[in-house]
Protein backbone atom coordinates (compact mmCIF):
# COMPACT_ATOMS: atom_id res chain seq x y z
CA UNK A 1 0.00 0.00 0.00
CA UNK A 2 1.29 3.22 -0.70
CA UNK A 3 0.33 6.35 1.65
CA UNK A 4 2.01 9.18 -0.73
CA UNK A 5 -1.47 10.50 -1.71
CA UNK A 6 -2.35 10.89 1.64
CA UNK A 7 -0.07 13.63 2.63
CA UNK A 8 -1.40 15.82 -0.65
CA UNK A 9 -5.21 15.40 0.73
CA UNK A 10 -4.39 15.84 3.96
CA UNK A 11 -2.63 19.35 2.70
CA UNK A 12 -4.90 20.59 0.29
CA UNK A 13 -7.77 19.88 3.01
CA UNK A 14 -5.93 21.81 5.42
CA UNK A 15 -5.40 24.73 2.87
CA UNK A 16 -9.09 25.08 1.49
CA UNK A 17 -9.74 25.04 5.22
CA UNK A 18 -7.70 28.22 5.54
CA UNK A 19 -9.17 29.49 2.77
CA UNK A 20 -12.19 29.00 4.76
CA UNK A 21 -11.59 30.87 7.32
CA UNK A 22 -9.88 34.31 5.68
CA UNK A 23 -13.05 34.31 3.35
CA UNK A 24 -14.84 34.17 6.56
CA UNK A 25 -12.48 36.76 7.88
CA UNK A 26 -13.07 39.05 4.44
CA UNK A 27 -9.21 38.21 4.61
CA UNK A 28 -9.26 37.15 0.62
CA UNK A 29 -9.26 39.23 -2.20
CA UNK A 30 -12.89 39.41 -4.36
CA UNK A 31 -14.61 36.68 -6.31
CA UNK A 32 -14.76 37.04 -9.73
CA UNK A 33 -18.36 35.35 -11.31
CA UNK A 34 -17.18 32.36 -13.61
CA UNK A 35 -13.54 33.37 -12.15
CA UNK A 36 -10.37 30.89 -10.61
CA UNK A 37 -9.40 32.39 -7.66
CA UNK A 38 -5.82 32.00 -8.24
CA UNK A 39 -4.43 35.26 -6.49
CA UNK A 40 -4.13 33.45 -3.16
CA UNK A 41 -1.09 31.51 -3.68
CA UNK A 42 0.59 28.85 -1.17
CA UNK A 43 2.73 31.33 0.16
CA UNK A 44 -0.60 33.98 0.01
CA UNK A 45 -1.81 31.54 2.50
CA UNK A 46 0.94 30.72 4.52
CA UNK A 47 1.76 34.02 4.82
CA UNK A 48 -2.59 35.19 6.05
CA UNK A 49 -2.37 32.15 8.38
CA UNK A 50 1.27 33.43 9.73
CA UNK A 51 -0.66 36.89 10.69
CA UNK A 52 -3.55 34.58 12.19
CA UNK A 53 -0.67 33.54 14.63
CA UNK A 54 0.35 37.17 15.23
CA UNK A 55 -3.15 38.27 15.82
CA UNK A 56 -3.75 35.34 18.40
CA UNK A 57 -6.34 34.04 16.30
CA UNK A 58 -4.66 30.96 15.64
CA UNK A 59 -1.71 29.33 17.53
CA UNK A 60 2.35 28.57 17.00
CA UNK A 61 1.17 25.33 16.36
CA UNK A 62 -1.68 25.08 14.39
CA UNK A 63 1.06 27.18 11.70
CA UNK A 64 3.53 24.19 12.67
CA UNK A 65 1.06 21.50 11.96
CA UNK A 66 0.24 23.25 8.03
CA UNK A 67 4.24 24.03 7.82
CA UNK A 68 4.82 20.02 8.67
CA UNK A 69 2.00 18.38 6.43
CA UNK A 70 3.19 20.99 3.38
CA UNK A 71 6.47 19.38 4.28
CA UNK A 72 5.15 15.99 3.96
CA UNK A 73 3.41 16.93 0.57
CA UNK A 74 6.12 18.55 -1.17
CA UNK A 75 8.56 15.34 0.10
CA UNK A 76 5.47 13.30 -1.31
CA UNK A 77 4.69 14.97 -4.54
CA UNK A 78 8.28 15.60 -5.34
CA UNK A 79 10.72 13.46 -4.41
CA UNK A 80 11.36 9.59 -4.43
CA UNK A 81 10.28 9.82 0.02
CA UNK A 82 9.19 6.40 1.39
CA UNK A 83 6.42 7.66 3.12
CA UNK A 84 4.75 5.19 5.77
CA UNK A 85 1.42 4.11 7.30
CA UNK A 86 2.75 6.39 10.54
CA UNK A 87 3.78 8.99 8.42
CA UNK A 88 0.20 9.21 7.06
CA UNK A 89 -1.39 8.96 10.22
CA UNK A 90 0.30 11.51 11.73
CA UNK A 91 -0.25 14.07 8.58
CA UNK A 92 -4.12 12.75 9.17
CA UNK A 93 -3.90 13.92 12.97
CA UNK A 94 -2.58 17.51 12.28
CA UNK A 95 -5.25 17.90 9.65
CA UNK A 96 -7.79 16.46 11.84
CA UNK A 97 -6.66 19.27 14.31
CA UNK A 98 -6.14 21.78 12.15
CA UNK A 99 -9.80 21.27 10.88
CA UNK A 100 -11.25 21.65 14.11
CA UNK A 101 -9.93 24.34 14.88
CA UNK A 102 -11.09 26.53 11.90
CA UNK A 103 -14.30 25.04 12.44
CA UNK A 104 -14.30 26.86 16.05
CA UNK A 105 -13.24 29.99 14.64
CA UNK A 106 -15.65 30.12 11.68
CA UNK A 107 -19.01 29.03 13.99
Amino acid sequence: VQYNDGANRCYYAMMDALKCLLEYKGLLSQWKANELKETESHRTLENALNKLVSNGEMDSSDAGDFSFVLGERMKCDYSLYVFKKADAQECIRRAEKFLLKVETLTT
